[in-house]
């Protein structure tokens, strides 16, 4: 009877894994498809973003010792 239970706890949990997945898939095709400007500033922005990041750090190592 465990084994039963935990064999369906197994199922559902990646079942609403898979849905949650699927739906996020679709709203994400769906804002590429829509808003290709503002996905585009996004991208650019998290590139400016982790390239300082990555100057601030090299910076740090360099001068901090």
């Amino acid at each position: 009877m465990f084994a039963l239970v935990m064999m369906l706890g197994v199922a559902l949990t990646l079942s609403a894994v898979v849905v949650t997945a699927v739906f996020f898939r679709q709203q994400t095709m769906h804002m590429f498809e829509t808003r290709p400007k503002l996905v585009s500033r996004v991208t650019k922005g998290l590139q400016v973003l982790s390239g300082s990041i990555l100057i601030i750090v090299a910076a740090h190592e360099l001068l901090g010792r």
